[in-house]
């Protein structure tokens, strides 16, 4: 359900399995993007494009640096 409140009821959702589904949707790159996914704890995951994955990695990583060196 919080895909479809961020994305709206228009976005293509498929049936992965019985606990998971894919959503295909267009996102603003930014800040408030991964800050919305980073609540969801892992449960849901970037597949594509991998340079969105790249930067959320980065970001996760910065992240976590920043407690590790304190």
């Amino acid at each position: 359900r919080y895909v479809i409140d961020r994305f709206g009821e228009d976005i293509n959702t498929w049936k992965s399995s019985e606990e998971t589904f894919r959503a295909k949707v267009k996102v603003a790159d930014s800040p408030t993007f991964y800050g919305w996914l980073f609540q969801f704890g892992g449960k849901i995951k970037i597949v594509d494009p991998k340079s969105v994955i790249k930067e959320y990695k980065h970001i996760l990583e910065d992240t976590l640096n920043d407690y590790i060196n304190h």
